[in-house]
């Protein structure tokens, strides 16, 4: 599953967060999610439950273009700088938690974002969950 479509997924039926990865509330003697950010609804769509901690260092495990180094695309191309004064690259990863807290763009437009960023970068863009990692794919990780 791409990272768009993680973000996608994940996003349904619940609210957007900002600054916090999830929400639960007790529903039914059971905690489910009720809120997200961008981070916290790609994890979400695939079931993996980090703790906020160190999340960011684990995202690009499960999709690798979230490494890349891209520029914040609010940034304008006279100034080079963001209407918040980011005037660097950064990972991709980082530019999504920025465009969700920061300048609180909503999940889907973010998801629009990536997809384009994965049409730009197609050797970053799938992904594979550790149960579907084949022993070529470990060994390929270990010898890089």
């Amino acid at each position: 599953m791409r990272f768009s479509e993680a973000i996608r997924l994940g996003s349904m039926g619940t609210i957007q967060l900002y600054g916090k990865l999830k929400h639960h509330e007790l529903r039914d003697n059971k905690f489910e999610v009720v809120g997200t950010c961008v981070i916290g609804a790609a994890l979400h769509a695939i079931d993996a439950d980090l703790p906020e901690a160190g999340v960011f260092a684990r995202i690009g495990y499960y999709w690798p273009i979230a490494n890349i180094q891209e520029w914040c695309p609010c940034q304008s191309r006279q100034s080079q700088e963001c209407d918040v004064g980011h005037r660097h690259t950064a990972p991709l990863g980082a530019i999504v938690l920025r465009l969700n807290d920061v300048h609180h763009w909503n999940r889907e437009r973010i998801a629009q974002w990536v997809e384009k960023m994965e049409t730009v970068h197609p050797l970053y863009a799938g992904s594979k969950l550790i149960d579907e990692r084949t022993h070529d794919d470990v060994t390929e990780l270990a010898t890089v």
